[in-house]
């Protein structure tokens, strides 16, 4: 069993079949700070979870570093295991959270099909001018 703790649905993407997606302004929006994220996992150790899924949309606020100190955190005082899925990342962030103790990370498949995944995913707003509202 693993629980998993939502800590954004801010997201600077336009993806056509997304309901976070950034222009969706229906969406109350939200963000949890690394001492919510830690207390959420210290309630699914208590509770007997062994996994702690750590999920957010494409949140420019959440850094990489920050997401290292509470990987790290995480593990120091629950022993939990960690899995990510945090979007499509690049390789030194997958890296640095993998050096910090995350164990694995999901990542939707959505398509082979190059066309077709550009269609559904446009360029990042924030890549085109935008911003998020979080």
């Amino acid at each position: 069993m693993w629980g998993t703790v939502k800590i954004s649905n801010c997201c600077y993407e336009s993806c056509a079949f997304c309901r976070l997606r950034a222009g969706n302004s229906a969406l109350p929006r939200h963000r949890l700070d690394a001492d919510q994220v830690l207390g959420c996992a210290r309630s699914a150790a208590k509770l007997g979870y062994r996994s702690v899924v750590l999920q957010s949309a494409r949140d420019s606020q959440l850094s990489a570093g920050w997401l290292c100190d509470a990987i790290r955190r995480i593990k120091g005082e629950t022993g939990l295991s960690v899995t990510l899925s945090m979007g499509e990342r690049s390789e030194a962030e997958l890296a640095a959270w993998r050096a910090a103790g995350a164990d694995r990370y999901f990542l939707r498949f959505l398509t082979a099909n190059t066309t077709l995944y550009r269609c559904c995913t446009p360029l990042p707003v924030m890549i085109r001018g935008g911003v998020c509202r979080c």
